[in-house]
């Protein structure tokens, strides 16, 4: 009975420690799908909150009108009521008959047509190493002693590699994204894995819009205002397990003496997402000086360096790793 026990707890850790093709939902409990939604709905509610903010700033400016103020405040008050839609609201805000402010027209029409790209890369690792020895021992009393040790070791080793790319606009997200996608979304941090819980992006959509409409922000020469960040998210689990079983001989002859297992389980997620936003150049965005394009030029010069030498650094170690 003990030995039957024995085996069926050896071979049910060792099934239990295997993913035949690792997947994102193994550690995060969410699916491809469901994470990027997350992601997707995260931005949305920003973005939503960054519009009513502006609208609110503009109905309380001290050069915007009574009448004007009251319209715009009346968007917020049905938005927050839930009797009109975000795409309502855009459309009231572009009709010139509300002879609402040009540059509060002609931001919000801005703002709508930023851009945002994700790149998403999964490399999901899992190395399963199981251990099974087991001790055999002579007991005929007219014979010296004699014990065979017999050891069978098994080494598995899985990798999945996922990457896509995924699109959107503000206006898409603000207008197209249903709450019924949203509502019961994830909320709270995920400090293990990150990816599946929040990951504070209304900071990285203040930021956008902060540092386009008081610092001039442009990274490239084409004057196209962009935000990256780059977030990379690496955590590893390692299980172990000894088991180790001592019997007392039963008869005369060869019996099994004793028996031992190790059954160890290492998970690696390295979970990758780059995201870039980018807005359309301002109508009245004046070109580059030639000062200003030599320094641009200068910061690419000195970022492709940067990349090739971390793609050296890369090579060196698949080198090395493989002599």
């Amino acid at each position: 009975m003990i030995r039957s026990i024995v085996t069926t707890a050896i071979l049910c850790t060792s099934i239990a420690g295997c993913a035949i093709r690792p997947i994102p939902e193994n550690v995060t409990a969410l699916d491809t799908w469901q994470i990027v939604q997350k992601i997707r709905c995260e931005f949305r509610d920003s973005v939503r909150t960054r519009f009513r903010n502006f609208t609110e700033d503009t109905a309380f400016h001290e050069d915007t009108d009574k009448e004007t103020s009251e319209k715009l405040l009346d968007i917020l008050s049905k938005l927050n009521k839930n009797e009109i839609e975000y795409a309502d609201a855009l459309v009231t805000i572009s009709d010139k008959s509300n002879n609402f402010p040009e540059d509060y027209i002609e931001t919000i029409d801005r703002f709508s047509n930023a851009a945002i790209a994700y790149d998403f890369d999964f490399d999901m690792t899992e190395d399963n190493n199981s251990d099974l020895n087991a001790g055999l021992a002579q007991t005929w009393p007219r014979f010296a002693p004699l014990t065979i040790d017999i050891d069978t070791d098994i080494d598995a080793k899985r990798n999945n590699k996922r990457t896509f790319r995924i699109v959107d606009t503000f206006n898409r997200l603000a207008t197209l994204l249903p709450d019924r996608i949203c509502t019961g979304v994830e909320t709270g941090k995920n400090f293990a894995f990150p990816m599946g819980g929040n990951l504070n992006l209304d900071e990285m959509v203040t930021t956008f819009l902060d540092l386009d409409r008081s610092a001039n922000l442009s990274v490239k020469n084409d004057g196209i205002p962009t935000l990256s960040d780059v977030l990379t998210f690496t955590t590893q689990l390692t299980g172990k397990s000894d088991l180790k079983l001592n019997l007392a001989p039963v008869g005369p002859g060869f019996d099994l003496a004793d028996v031992g297992f190790t059954n160890t389980n290492i998970r690696k997620d390295i979970h990758k997402l780059t995201i870039t936003m980018t807005l359309p150049r301002k109508k009245d965005s004046r070109e580059f000086s030639e000062n200003e394009k030599r320094a641009l030029e200068e910061l690419e010069r000195q970022r492709t360096l940067e990349i090739d030498s971390e793609n050296k650094t890369i090579r060196d170690i698949l080198l090395s790793e493989s002599s």
